[in-house]
């Protein structure tokens, strides 16, 4: 038997209970399990994944668990958990051919049905679930294939169909036509009456099969290697649990030897966070705010932060706000001890119920994390985990072995091993995902402690000192399936210790191997999109984390593969306008936005940045919530290294786009700008008043009514955010002041500039109109004076800004500023101050803008008095 030599299968019975015969997942955060002496043990999924081979030494006076001892004569062959008017119940059939019923919430045995004569094979969830007979039920298959309909609503037994010499292969349900058909699988199917309980026909061969196929019918199909089939979601659970059994044909009986925990780890993080904060406002605190956890152990009360990316791993994982976490789990709830019927002891069962529920939550990750991480690798991660948990040190569970699970539900499992640290020389794929894994769960685990901002130091310090300890055949984690996941934080980190881990020769060899795989280097047809994708994103990685890795030609290649990927037209198969795009083209979309911002100052000056711009504002307007975001926190990014070209692109677009939706989609992002990221913005102001005013051309008027209500809004903003711009709605005059000193003032009714104010030495800080608009108060810190102008050009004006201009160079008509934007005065006139005011301030000026957003600003208490507010300080100036 090679496999007896990889395997050794070594029977491990409970002392008391004797060999696992059934298991089923109950509510989120408890296993049942049956054993062969007939007795049934519902306990903690922590427990269960520690002590499964010998839980009957740790279930005595447990309030979370749940005993049946020899609740069947012999041994217990299948379990089912079924949910009814909020009531929780356990059907076990067992090899006495009995199914009984359990009140999981109270303990206690309910009713006892014996309606088969050979052993119960399974339980079945109907499909159907609308009709009332039907809905609270539960089907049982013996081994004779006989089926029993078993209402669980009015404990009773509805209907016994004897048993056919084939298994049973579909249940279809025409509850509407009072039919109920069972097919086998020797192509016979039986049409039997529910009213009256009457077989009324028996189909063969092809008419057995069309009736089995109309898909108008739910229907189930059975299986007999599945011992219970539930309608529940298993996808959305934390946790699922499967036994691997040897089924002997000639005997037809099943060995049980293993069982498989396969646990969604980002689900059950997800929901250990949500819990948390839950917990936070009503579970039990410390006088300093601090939550007890473990033995009395107080930590901080932090917050988690909602994700900033704006990525698929969002898309995948909700934002802990968003997040809806399993429901409780009663017999967690039901753990605490009753008090009296007061009002103050309600609230205080209700608050250690909360309390309690977490800290049920954190056992099971404790688990998890005892049986992923080795330990003697890094101490202060080891020191932080074990402490916040309660975990013993060094202590091995050598009946655990992991696994990877693949595609279409399979699964690769590790045969045991004599030296737990051997798991890290089996695959990069292995090391990484154990690792990504083991991230997640700290990650929380440090959150709860109060030392988030440490995080990533101790998960990417753990993963740094594994070569060490593991020693020379330790498999590096694959950078490959890192990258799936590296939107999200803990991957990105593994992703750069591992880079960095790496000898430089085999960096260069990864290097030249994905190069190979690159859009810019290859097709479609040779290399398909999905390792073209994955390529891209490696090398891109690469690029924003460590641009000097990449030559010259591979950084090339690797931004032009990233433009490419933005657009995934070239990548994605073709499809017709109606069908949603994929999920792996949103993925690709995301991510090529992503390193194309993160890296832009490695990208930039290889690929068109302007045109790759346009293609993420378009993105901002994307039906895909994930997209849209995603574009937009790209575009800001962008903005925060290279200002002046995503601004000059986005004001040049909304006063030039040929496309009246491009203008519009232009004004949006302004308007993005102006209410996420206001400092951005704070130097372009005049630019972007300048692009808006323009759209409101009435010798234009079909893009005027177009652009009106979207315009309004952005200069409603503009106004409202900045102190150096104003509004006055009885004269319909905009005016904004610039960095240079200048003041201008549009008249939107013409949509062009009708003044302009020069005399400031600095940048303006702050201005306003007065409240008949016939003066415009401008004020600059910098200066420190306050001016006051005739809001129309006035004669005096005219004279004083001819003579002014005559004798300048008349080589120099146009006033330009430091971005490259100007002030033509042949379109504009421009006038002197009518009063000017000079002031001083404390030491300590404002200087930053954020500060003069919001501690500057101009009140006009009447049309000849205005004041000045900086920080705390008002000065009045008469006009």
């Amino acid at each position: 038997h090679p496999f007896n030599d990889i395997w050794p299968i070594k029977e491990r019975k409970d002392p008391k209970f004797g060999s696992i015969t059934a298991t089923v997942p109950v509510s989120s955060n408890h296993l049942a399990i049956g054993y062969e002496n007939g007795t049934i043990c519902v306990v903690p999924l922590s427990l269960a994944l520690l002590h499964l081979s010998n839980l009957s030494q740790y279930v005595a006076h447990k309030s979370s668990v749940r005993v049946f001892e020899k609740a069947h004569h012999g041994p217990v062959t299948c379990l089912i958990v079924h949910e009814s008017h909020q009531y929780q119940y356990l059907l076990s059939g067992g090899q006495d051919g009995a199914v009984k019923i359990w009140n999981l919430i109270d303990g206690k045995y309910i009713v006892s049905f014996t309606v088969h004569t050979l052993p119960v094979q399974s339980f079945i969830d109907p499909a159907e679930q609308i009709e009332t007979r039907i809905k609270g039920c539960v089907v049982s298959v013996a081994r004779d294939n006989s089926v029993a309909l078993i209402s669980v609503d009015s404990m009773s037994c509805l209907f016994i169909f004897p048993s056919h010499p084939y298994p049973l292969s579909a249940i279809q349900w025409r509850t509407s036509e009072d039919y109920l058909v069972l097919g086998y699988s020797d192509e016979t199917t039986y049409v039997w009456q529910l009213a009256s309980g009457y077989l009324d026909r028996v189909l063969h061969g092809k008419t057995s099969k069309e009736v089995l196929d109309d898909d108008r019918w739910p229907i189930n199909h059975v299986s007999a290697s599945i011992p219970s089939i539930s309608n529940n979601n298993s996808s959305k659970h934390n946790v699922n649990i499967r036994s691997i059994t040897s089924y002997n044909e000639a005997l037809q009986m099943s060995t049980l030897f293993s069982h498989v925990f396969t646990f969604n780890i980002r689900r059950v993080v997800h929901d250990l966070y949500a819990r948390y904060e839950r917990t936070r406002g009503q579970g039990r605190t410390t006088t300093t705010g601090g939550l007890l956890l473990g033995n009395d152990l107080v930590v901080p009360s932090p917050t988690p932060q909602q994700s900033t990316s704006s990525t698929s791993y969002d898309a995948v994982v909700p934002d802990i706000t968003t997040f809806r976490p399993d429901k409780d789990d009663p017999l967690d709830i039901m753990s605490q001890p009753e008090d009296d019927d007061t009002n103050h002891n309600h609230k205080k069962r209700f608050k250690d119920k909360r309390n309690t529920d977490l800290q049920k939550r954190l056992e099971l990750v404790s688990a998890i994390i005892a049986t992923s991480i080795s330990w003697n690798v890094s101490e202060a991660f080891e020191n932080i985990c074990s402490r916040t948990l309660t975990l013993q040190k060094h202590c091995c569970y050598e009946n655990i072995n992991f696994g990877l699970k693949g595609a279409n539900g399979f699964l690769s499992l590790l045969a045991p091993l004599e030296d737990e640290k051997d798991a890290w020389k089996i695959s990069p794929d292995m090391t990484a995902s154990r690792l990504l894994s083991v991230a997640h769960l700290a990650k929380a685990i440090i959150f709860i402690a109060g030392q988030e901002a440490k995080s990533s130091d101790l998960i990417a310090g753990y993963a740094m000192a594994l070569p060490a300890v593991v020693g020379k055949q330790y498999c590096f984690p694959s950078l490959s399936l890192l990258s799936k996941y590296w939107q999200d934080p803990s991957a990105r980190s593994l992703f750069s210790s591992a880079l960095n881990g790496l000898p430089q020769k085999e960096i260069m060899s990864l290097i030249v191997y994905w190069e190979h795989y690159l859009p810019t280097s290859s097709s479609p047809e040779s290399h398909g999109s999905y390792m073209m994708a994955r390529a891209t994103i490696v090398l891109g990685i690469m690029g924003c984390d460590q641009p000097q890795m990449l030559d010259n030609h591979v950084r090339r290649y690797t931004a032009l593969s990233l433009a490419l990927l933005l657009s995934d037209s070239d990548l994605d198969e073709p499809k017709s306008h109606q069908s949603d795009p994929s999920h792996a083209s949103v993925a690709r979309t995301l991510a090529s936005m992503e390193l194309l911002s993160q890296g832009f100052n490695t990208w930039e000056s290889y690929i068109n940045a302007a045109e790759v711009l346009r293609t993420m504002f378009a993105y901002t307007t994307d039906t895909q919530p994930a997209v849209s975001r995603g574009a937009k926190n790209a575009i800001f990014q962008i903005a925060s290294m290279n200002t002046p070209l995503v601004i000059g692109t986005l004001t040049y677009d909304t006063s030039n786009a040929k496309k009246l939706e491009d203008r519009i989609q232009c004004l949006r992002i302004i308007g993005s700008f102006i209410r996420k990221k206001p400092v951005i913005l704070y130097s372009h102001v005049h630019r972007v008043v300048e692009s808006v005013v323009k759209t409101l051309d009435p010798n234009i008027p079909h893009l005027r009514d177009k652009v009106l209500s979207t315009a309004t809004t952005v200069l409603h903003d503009l106004v409202k955010t900045y102190p150096f711009v104003d509004f006055s709605s009885s004269a319909q005059k905009l005016v904004v002041g610039t960095l240079e000193g200048a003041s201008v003032i549009y008249d939107l009714r013409t949509a062009t500039r009708s003044v302009v104010l020069e005399g400031h030495q600095g940048s303006i800080s702050a201005l306003g109109f007065s409240p008949d608009a016939k003066f415009v108060a401008t004020s600059s810190l910098q200066d420190q004076t306050v001016r006051v102008w005739y809001s129309n050009l006035s004669l005096f004006g005219v004279l004083t800004s001819s003579l002014s201009q005559g004798l300048s160079n008349t080589n120099n008509r146009n006033h330009r500023y430091d971005d490259g934007s100007s002030i033509d005065h042949r379109e504009s006139g421009s006038q002197k101050a009518y009063k000017v005011f000079s002031f001083a301030l404390p030491h300590g000026g404002i200087t930053e803008p954020y500060q003069i957003m919001h501690q500057v600003h101009f009140e006009w208490t009447s049309s000849r008095c205005v004041k000045l507010h900086v920080r705390d300080l008002v000065m009045s100036f008469n006009v």
